[in-house]
């Protein structure tokens, strides 16, 4: 649907069973783990701010 729109897609991120932990402790993922998923989160977010 994206490439058909023409839309960017910022990057992709694995599904992880452990984003609900983080979303009960209020806790960014990122800062609760330190994985392929926070990288890829990380990794995103760097490049959508510069």
């Amino acid at each position: 649907i994206c490439a058909a729109k023409k839309v960017e897609i910022a990057g992709y991120i694995p599904f992880s069973k452990k984003v609900s932990e983080s979303i009960v402790q209020t806790i960014p993922y990122a800062e609760l783990h330190n994985d392929i998923v926070s990288e890829s989160i990380k990794n995103i977010w760097n490049r959508t701010i510069t």
